[in-house]
């Protein structure tokens, strides 16, 4: 019963990143339209983000939905993100504790 109260939390986290940063990428490409230069600079940052967007939504949604190879996703973004000071920190800490006091598995 803990167990799927701490997955839940962790899924809802990981999926609220995702769509914040995907609305705050909305927003930063409508309101600056810049020259076709900077256009094509930045393409690649957007790129970047739009796959670290999926990759936490993706994450979320395996969470939520209990999948059994949630932890093949969530474990290796979570030691990624562990280095984003102080929110990666928080989840990435959170997520792994998670994996390792449950297991890989879930039940």
């Amino acid at each position: 019963m803990v167990q799927d109260k701490h997955r839940k939390l962790l899924g809802n986290i990981f999926f609220g990143l995702g769509v914040i940063i995907m609305v705050l990428l909305l927003i930063t490409l409508l309101n600056n339209p810049g020259s076709t230069e900077e256009a094509q600079k930045n393409s690649q940052i957007y790129i970047s983000m739009l796959i670290s967007v999926s990759i936490f939504i993706t994450c979320g949604l395996a969470l939520l939905s209990n999948h059994q190879l949630a932890h093949w996703i969530c474990i290796p973004v979570s030691i990624i993100f562990i280095f984003a000071f102080p929110i990666g920190t928080a989840v990435g800490g959170y997520c792994l504790w998670y994996f390792w006091k449950f297991g890989l598995h879930p039940k």
